[in-house]
């Protein structure tokens, strides 16, 4: 989900997927289809609680936005997938997941997000081991042939 910044981390980028906004269809049936950014930006959103990841991304994209912007605060994705999917709040989820999901509807108006990185990682030390590094090499073909043929 985001690039490792330890020093004696060895990372690998496996895949880019895209991201888009999404709400639980009772909540964009009761507030409608936001139709430009003024009105995305109005949306009641899901934030991180502790980090600002989320808030430092939409600032970037333009949305003038503090910890208290977020109508519910949380620090676990898998919270935060639910509490979309409930009508909680919308938020930015990655697309593969939540385009086929039940109750769920991606935005029609959406601003320019940027893509999930997905990537693996391992300590330095654990990749020097030969027998490690040739699981890893393995790994990260078997990845990325898996998200190309699937698309996920």
């Amino acid at each position: 989900m985001y690039r490792p910044t330890q020093l004696d981390i060895v990372t690998r980028k496996i895949a880019e997927k895209p991201l888009a906004v999404y709400a639980s269809t009772d909540l964009s049936e009761h507030l409608g289809q936001p139709t430009c950014f003024e009105e995305l930006a109005a949306l009641t959103f899901v934030g991180f609680d502790q980090s600002d990841v989320i808030t430092r991304t939409m600032s970037n994209l333009g949305f003038r936005v503090n910890r208290q912007s977020f109508g519910v605060r949380r620090d676990n994705q898998a919270t935060d997938w639910e509490l979309v999917r409930t009508g909680c709040g919308t938020d930015a989820i990655h697309r593969a997941i939540a385009d086929g999901a039940p109750k769920v509807r991606r935005l029609e108006f959406q601003p320019e997000l940027p893509s999930l990185q997905i990537g693996l990682a391992a300590h330095e030390h654990v990749y020097r081991t030969q027998k490690v590094k040739r699981v890893w090499i393995y790994m990260v073909k078997r990845l990325k042939q898996k998200f190309v043929q699937s698309e996920i």
